[in-house]
């Protein structure tokens, strides 16, 4: 008789191929729990989008053509500190749209 303790190096016990009602009943629970918990997560994504929709707003569609300023976040400049530095560069022509919010401008060279 093998109390688990050794592993059978011969072949498969036959205890261990019978079925065990606890192990069952308790994967049942499991999957139950997993349905419960995929639901509840989809009830909370969606208030959660609800909620964060309401103080969204449209975004600006542009056109080709249209004048629009440059965000000077990401450009050196000569200004001793950023805090004084413009935050918006002058009006540039749009050329294209790349994605929904990338455009192509058109830059003159200095």
């Amino acid at each position: 008789m093998n109390f688990k303790r050794y592993p059978n190096i011969y072949g498969e016990d036959k205890e261990s191929t019978q079925k065990v009602q606890k192990v069952d009943e308790f994967i049942q629970k499991i999957k139950k729990a997993k349905i419960k918990v995929e639901e509840a997560l989809k009830t909370t994504n969606k208030t959660m989008k609800q909620r964060t929709d309401k103080s969204r707003e449209e975004a600006i569609k542009y056109k080709e053509g249209n004048l629009v300023w440059m965000d000077s976040s990401n450009i050196s400049s000569n200004c001793p500190a950023k805090k004084l530095a413009f935050k918006k560069v002058r009006p540039f022509l749009m050329i294209k749209k790349i994605e929904s919010s990338a455009y192509k401008l058109q830059i003159p060279k200095i």
